[in-house]
């Protein structure tokens, strides 16, 4: 079930009703159940086995009492109508917002923290937490002052330049609970990214996004438009034909070269010229590319294949030529990717029901005969059964990834674990990305958060 929005200080009828609402079954007595919350500060409680959830709740420092529903896949059974508590789980996983709370480890045990909106990480206690924000800033809000918000819904991917500025992707009309068609919106923040965004534009259908610390660039019907970063004001256009983009990407000196990822092909355009064709046209050696990645000093781009053992392929964007091409074992699903300060590569990739971390250092480049025939495959100078599954964003030195219900910050070259943290509710982000000042730009879809990632990892 969807988690309610939390109640503060409800009556016993208003908490009944919002329970007979949850209740694939209403109209019982929910009596016993808000009987059983009397004289507890805070709990989370099953409710019924038939309907599975519970009730959590939790008072603050003013002694009001937040309240919420939560969802519960192991319900306990204790007749028709039943209260089981939890000694595993916290109130505020739940009443807080999303991505607001969760379990961090520190020192080989496990606490329950908190995160506000403006960037206060610690215990409920020692910040003061109010239910949805920290003390201080609950207390601005009763005055009238405005604090932090991001925007939230359809949210696609992020993309995050050198300087910090920040746009975000939505696609607001995908989706079960969303209606009308499909657009892609984009959003502009400088950081710390709070108040009004820089600007705002949208395009109709779903459309690959890219951005770098000057430009944006769109890939409408036929055309690639390319946006100010700065101020979204339109700069130019270059015609692309009836062929599917499947991603974007800059690269290259200042990342002034647009690359497009097509089903066969890569496709190189520099915006520093009035040339409307692309620079460079490259073949895959296989017919679907589905990963696009950039080196860190932006000289090479890595064409990934689809869910077969095709090579990855790497690729000099001042050329456009075929320079490298490393062995690639995963014949199903691709967990993520990551380009690293020195120039090495790594994939996640799911081979024979394990999550397989594989590292590629840089490779020389190729010489004579490799330039007329193709490189062979590279094989991978580390093979390392992670069993992380997704790996999220990198700075370039550290990687995130997501292990079961644990996100991770892994040192990138040896895999050593920096740090764990749980978020609340099982909610895991679907897109991320180091920001300068260390903060951490995470949104699972719906929301749009901002973590310092050092205090919140316990990483030295």
């Amino acid at each position: 079930m969807t988690p309610s929005a939390p109640l503060i200080d409800p009556t016993p009828e208003e908490l009944a009703a919002q329970l007979d609402a949850a209740a694939v079954s209403p109209g019982r007595d929910w009596g016993k159940v808000v009987a059983a919350m009397e004289g507890r500060r805070e709990g989370v409680g099953v409710v019924d086995a038939a309907d599975p959830y519970g009730v959590c709740w939790w008072t603050d420092r003013l002694g009001r009492r937040h309240c919420a529903l939560h969802g519960n896949r192991d319900p306990l059974r204790v007749g028709g109508v039943s209260v089981g508590w939890s000694s595993t789980r916290h109130p505020l996983e739940w009443i807080a917002p999303p991505l607001a709370s969760g379990w961090r480890g520190r020192s080989g045990r496990r606490e329950f923290v908190v995160i506000c909106r403006c960037g206060v990480v610690g215990t409920p206690e020692s910040v003061g937490w109010m239910g949805q924000t920290c003390g201080p800033c609950h207390d601005r809000e009763q005055e009238g002052v405005t604090t932090t918000s991001l925007p939230a819904g359809g949210i696609h991917r992020i993309h995050l330049a050198p300087s910090g500025r920040l746009v975000v992707v939505q696609e607001p009309g995908l989706g079960p609970d969303r209606y009308g068609p499909a657009q892609t919106a984009l959003t502009a923040y400088a950081p710390p990214w709070e108040g009004p965004p820089l600007w705002e534009r949208s395009w109709e259908g779903c459309r690959p996004v890219a951005a770098s610390e000057d430009l944006v660039a769109v890939a409408d019907e036929g055309e690639l438009d390319l946006i100010d970063a700065r101020d979204g004001t339109y700069r130019r256009t270059f015609r692309t034909g009836p062929e599917t983009i499947l991603q974007l990407a800059f690269a290259g000196p200042g990342r002034r070269t647009v690359v497009a990822l097509d089903p066969d092909r890569l496709r190189f355009w520099d915006t520093n010229t009035a040339v409307d064709h692309p620079r460079h046209v490259s073949r895959g050696s296989h017919p679907i590319g589905c990963i696009l990645g950039v080196t860190h000093d932006g000289s090479r781009v890595v064409r990934g294949p689809g869910v077969t053992e095709a090579p990855i392929e790497v690729y000099e964007v001042a050329s456009g030529r075929l320079i490298d091409r490393l062995e690639n074992s995963f014949a199903a699903d691709f967990g993520g990717h990551a380009c690293l300060a020195d120039g090495s590569f790594c994939l996640l990739g799911l081979r024979e029901a394990t999550w397989v971390f594989r590292h590629w250092s840089p490779g020389a480049p190729p010489g004579f005969l490799a330039t007329l025939f193709g490189p062979a495959a590279r094989r991978p100078d580390r093979v390392s059964e992670l069993g992380h599954c997704s790996l999220l964003a990198t700075d370039g030195e550290r990687l995130l990834t997501r292990d079961g219900d644990a996100l991770h910050v892994l040192e990138g070259r040896s895999l050593r674990s920096l740090g764990t943290f749980s978020p609340g509710r099982g909610l895991f982000p679907t897109t991320a990305a180091f920001a300068p000042g260390g903060a951490l730009i995470l949104s699972n879809a719906d929301t749009l958060v901002v973590w310092p990632w050092r205090e919140l990892f316990a990483v030295e």
